[in-house]
């Protein structure tokens, strides 16, 4: 399994526990979320360039 496909799959939990449900969420919320999703699973680092 890739930090990618872990960081995707942590993001699909999330939004489905989040208030308003994934489906009411604008593009710029999946993007954050799978962003942030990947600074967790690796373990707090920053994908390149993102700084």
């Amino acid at each position: 399994m890739t930090v990618a496909s872990v960081a995707f799959r942590l993001m699909e939990t999330v939004a489905a526990h989040e208030k308003n449900g994934p489906e009411r969420q604008s593009r710029e919320y999946w993007f954050r979320l799978y962003h942030q999703c990947w600074i967790a699973v690796n373990g707090g680092d920053k994908p390149a360039g993102t700084e």
